[in-house]
């Protein structure tokens, strides 16, 4: 799906509810180097950040309940499983238990949030110290 930013420039994006997807559908699919890029035990979060040379991936899995995961992928494909999501890469499976998945291509700087998810900077001195 191709939308535009508030910049009016092109974004592709996707959101998936998973108890609506049919196993075996390819949710997201690359050759790029995608990693993870950061959890968060409270709202129990996942998300994977590639670099697209102009922008960045952001993949992000909601209420995860369980995964099995390497840090790094050259070239990924989601797949429904049957319990979850199957994370593809140089024929090794991993996998994600999780109950949406979501993913959005952006022009972000890869160090800037992501507009999927929020989450708090661990080096933001005001929120870390109070000040």
């Amino acid at each position: 799906m191709t939308v535009k930013d508030s910049a009016g420039m092109p974004t592709e994006r996707a959101w998936y509810k998973l108890k609506d997807v049919p196993e075996g559908a390819v949710l997201y699919e690359s050759d790029l180097r995608i990693q993870v890029w950061a959890y968060t035990v409270t709202h129990s979060q996942l998300l994977l950040r590639g670099d697209t040379g102009s922008g960045r991936v952001d993949l992000l899995f909601k209420s995860v309940d369980a995964m099995t995961i390497g840090t790094s992928y050259d070239g990924l494909t989601v797949r429904r499983s049957p319990t979850g999501l199957h994370l593809e890469t140089q024929g090794r499976t991993d996998h994600v238990v999780a109950h949406a998945f979501g993913w959005l291509v952006d022009d972000g700087d890869l160090r800037m949030p992501s507009a999927l998810a929020a989450y708090a900077s661990a080096t933001d001195p005001d929120r870390v110290f109070g000040l």
